[in-house]
């Protein structure tokens, strides 16, 4: 949750921040990567949080919610693989038992998202 929470801040902090500067792409989905070779529990939680967050960016900037500023973050490909990853790598029983479920659901997305037009998801 803690580093949800300070994604979360540098998002809303990014108004001070240059387009150059600002977290990225790459940002958010080292951090998701962070969670799938942690093994701890609710690693595949915490990386699907964080890919919901750059959900809820890529779509306020699709479609026109942050007139201030554009968020330099897309839902790719890579970002879903490291999520489902995380998922997957959890020492944690519970974690894994959902990982399947998970790792579905998340294929699906990707799916509906390529058919609504974002070929970084194929």
């Amino acid at each position: 949750g803690n580093v949800l929470k300070q994604l979360e801040s540098l998002h809303e902090s990014s108004l001070v921040w240059t387009k150059n500067d600002r977290p990225n792409t790459i940002c958010y989905v080292s951090v998701i990567d962070a969670w799938s070779r942690s093994g701890e529990e609710g690693a595949g939680e915490m990386a699907e949080s964080v890919l919901s967050l750059m959900e809820r960016m890529q779509h306020e900037t699709d479609h026109g919610m942050q007139r201030e500023k554009k968020h330099d973050v897309k839902l790719t490909t890579y970002a879903f693989n490291v999520t489902i990853n995380a998922w997957a790598k959890s020492r944690v029983e519970d974690d894994r038992i959902k990982a399947g479920d998970r790792a579905e659901l998340l294929l699906r997305k990707m799916q509906r998202l390529y058919q609504l037009g974002n070929d970084e998801v194929q």
